[in-house]
């Protein structure tokens, strides 16, 4: 699979493209428009990580998220954070990149975004609307929204920081482009969000992906990305569980370590390739200009999703990154009730739900 380096080409359209230019007749595309993709949803495996306990609010939160195929249409990777150490996890906060997307000569532009629960206050490229991410009418999320580059061999990492300096429960949000090579990181500020009401007693996250609008299982088409693991002040949790959907048999999760997962879909054919952790040491890091909320479009909020959390467990100390055992496999099923989609367990979907 061929590496693809963004080079000075690449960059300047990407400004471009972030301070308002517009582009020509038939370049900028959405897909798709004003409303949540169809029912055809395939889902693929749900990646756990073991909670952590906190005894206070953390100071920073990432993940990456290594793209290693060129992108296609209607790919969602999805992260997924809750602040709780209860079974059921509501989650409190979601980061994720694709679904919809832009297009500029030689790079397409899926959106990036994260959205909050009880957000209360924003700054930047940061909105606030009802319903909150498990659909409750009366409450509120805070959603920031950008579009940035997906190119072969780079890495996307999602950042969430407390910032002290506002007074109150605030984050900023910014995601950090590594070039292929790891000599150059470009940071591009999302917003900020203030948050009420929450209680910081562990930090839990989980991963998945899905592809919309395939016809079949046969006809997914090919993208492979990796997911790497979980970064915080409050340490590094080691890989819980991969939870399997069992809908396509085409739809792999390879390389499993507690240092990252390989997630491919579309075909068992070709190997995904090794992809080193970006560099600690970044030679030069640049910021990109904020985008004003009027240069980007009004979007539906995200599919939501309830996901159940097994109770935290205690993993022993390994020399080793690699797994010993293999993750244990569960079928699950993706359901669908209004807007909403969820994971449950088993074949088939409870009362009010029907299968996606």
């Amino acid at each position: 699979m061929k590496k693809v380096s963004m080079n000075f080409f690449t960059m300047l359209v990407l400004f471009s493209f972030l301070i308002g230019a517009n582009p020509a007749q038939g370049e900028e595309i959405t897909i798709p428009t004003g409303t949540t993709p169809s029912n055809n949803v395939t889902g693929g495996p749900v990646v756990y990580w073991n909670p952590l306990g906190l005894s206070k609010k953390p100071s920073i939160v990432s993940q990456s998220f290594v793209m290693k195929s060129e992108w296609v249409n209607n790919l969602h990777i999805r992260g997924t954070i809750c602040w709780t150490e209860e079974l059921v996890c509501n989650f409190d906060v979601v980061y994720s990149i694709g679904t919809y997307w832009k297009a500029q000569p030689n790079t397409k532009f899926p959106m990036v975004r994260f959205d909050f629960n009880n957000a209360v206050e924003v700054k930047g490229n940061c909105s606030i609307a009802k319903p909150d991410l498990q659909g409750n009418a009366n409450r509120a999320k805070a959603s920031c929204i950008n579009y940035l580059p997906w190119v072969n061999g780079q890495a996307l990492t999602f950042v969430l920081t407390d910032n002290t300096s506002l007074g109150g429960d605030w984050w900023d949000a910014y995601i950090n482009i590594t070039t292929p090579d790891f000599k150059q990181t470009t940071k591009f500020p999302m917003g900020s969000v203030r948050l009420e009401g929450m209680s910081y007693k562990a930090l839990g996250v989980n991963n998945n992906g899905w592809i919309y609008d395939a016809p079949s299982c046969s006809q997914l088409p090919q993208a492979t990305f990796q997911i790497q693991e979980p970064k915080s002040s409050a340490g590094l949790p080691l890989l819980r569980t991969i939870q399997i959907n069992g809908l396509c048999d085409n739809i792999e999760t390879l390389n499993v370590s507690n240092l990252a997962v390989d997630y491919r879909f579309g075909g068992k054919n070709s190997v995904a390739k090794q992809s080193p952790s970006p560099s600690p040491t970044i030679a030069k890091t640049t910021v990109a200009p904020v985008v004003s909320p009027s240069q980007v479009p009004s979007t539906p909020s995200p599919i939501t999703a309830k996901i159940t959390m097994a109770p935290k467990a205690s993993p022993k100390p390994s020399a080793k990154a690699s797994l010993s055992k293999k993750p244990v496999a569960q079928q699950t099923v993706i359901c669908r009730k209004g807007n909403q989609s969820r994971v449950f367990t088993g074949k088939n979907c409870p009362p009010g739900w029907k299968k996606s």
